[in-house]
């Protein structure tokens, strides 16, 4: 795995997941998904739901090797404010509109960006596949298309768009990290009931960075992303 940071509070990190096509498969037809559903006023695009732990089941943990780097290089957060939504959305689209610059908020009642430390976006269509898409942030003067088995992470009110897909098909996962509250909000649950128990369910549910965690899984592996 490579990282880039393209900008302030914007990385790029390449050759995060092996074989991203056929783990993408093997991804939207697990029995964890909801199938495929269109998105409202974009009958050229579907999404489907996933948990957050079958993605990183079957991406070796891809979005936990760059929160390491994310932590470790954003010295200003602490990583026992915010979480991994609990849910991935896929999303595939063929020929069709894109997206204007905007801020990515929590889907919660009275969701506003400050929610949202970081987007996570994972890239399973080589850029050979479609023709535009790229991501661009118009507030730093980049524009990249990712290549396949990589995936972007940018933070709180960073400014972001996608271009226009003029051909080809192309697919993408997205994740948040957000505050606490808005984890909790977004989940319907109210943490201040959660029994020993229940949050040990949890955990295991909604699996998230830990330093000692992390660390500790990666005792194994010579070359692993944040072994000291």
């Amino acid at each position: 795995m490579k990282g880039t940071r393209l900008a302030d509070k914007i990385w790029y990190f390449e050759d995060v997941i092996s074989n991203s096509k056929d783990t993408f498969d093997k991804l939207i037809l697990s029995e964890d998904t909801d199938g495929w559903r269109e998105v409202p006023n974009a009958p050229f695009m579907k999404t489907l739901i996933d948990t957050t732990r079958h993605f990183l089941q079957e991406t070796d943990n891809s979005t936990f090797r760059c929160l390491d780097v994310w932590y470790r290089e954003e010295t200003d957060l602490n990583y026992q404010d915010y979480k991994i939504t609990k849910t991935t959305a896929y999303y595939t689209r063929g020929a069709g509109g894109g997206y204007g610059p905007h801020s990515d908020f929590a889907s919660s009642a009275n969701g506003t960006y400050e929610e949202v430390q970081a987007t996570i976006l994972g890239y399973f269509s080589d850029p050979e596949d479609f023709e535009g898409g790229e991501i661009y942030f118009d507030d730093y003067d980049i524009e990249i298309k990712p290549k396949a088995g990589s995936m972007i992470v940018f933070g709180h009110q960073v400014q972001h768009g996608v271009r226009p897909v003029l051909s080809g098909t192309r697919n993408i996962s997205s994740q948040f990290l957000v505050t606490n509250k808005a984890f909790w909000n977004i989940a319907g649950v109210d943490e201040s009931t959660l029994s020993k128990q229940d949050r040990i369910v949890w955990r295991k549910t909604a699996p998230q960075w830990e330093p000692k965690a992390w660390l500790a899984s990666q005792a194994d592996k010579p070359n692993a992303v944040g072994k000291p």
